[in-house]
């Protein structure tokens, strides 16, 4: 699956996903920060998310993205609207069915990129404290709880800060 990203995505959709009918992809700050509370104009970075969504459309009618609070909060959409909504606190989404992109903003966090053969997806900010909030075991619950063993699931981890180039404090490596 495919969408024409030029300028918005500027790194190959995961080929793993591919497969599975799965577009996703991540973006650099070639492309502008998509982030709501950075420095650069409200117009500028509001631009880039509607450039992103007719990107997307007609692949995908509604993005989700919301407020992150680095916690285990994952949201399930449901079909049946179109636009861009964006959820307060809350750090992963899912859907049941194609037609929804998810969206969330990374900086030295992990997304996490978990589907379905049937077209379920499920996306994730993981950072050190998601982790040990456990918000990736929270999202491969909500995709079983939709029906699906978890041995059917797909998980890629998408780019992140590594440990040469972000050092921790020894209570938070602890955790």
């Amino acid at each position: 699956m495919s969408a024409n990203l030029p300028g918005i995505a500027n790194t190959e959709p995961v080929a793993e996903l591919a497969p599975l009918g799965v577009l996703a992809f991540t973006t650099t700050r070639a492309a502008g920060t998509f982030g709501t509370s950075g420095d650069d104009p409200v117009h500028a970075v509001l631009g880039r998310w509607d450039a992103l969504r007719g990107a997307l459309d007609p692949l995908a009618r509604r993005l989700a993205s919301a407020s992150q609070v680095h916690g285990a909060r994952v949201v399930v959409h449901a079909p049946g609207w179109e636009g861009w909504l964006r959820v307060a606190a809350a750090d992963g989404h899912a859907a049941r069915e194609p037609g929804t992109a998810l969206a969330v903003t990374i900086a030295d966090c992990v997304p996490v990129f978990i589907a379905h053969p049937s077209g379920s997806v499920a996306l994730l900010h993981s950072g050190w404290r998601g982790t040990v909030a456990r918000i990736v075991e929270t999202g491969i619950a909500t995709l079983t709880g939709f029906g699906h063993a978890a041995a059917e699931l797909h998980v890629h981890l998408g780019p992140a800060i590594c440990g040469r180039c972000y050092e921790v404090s020894p209570d938070v490596l602890a955790q």
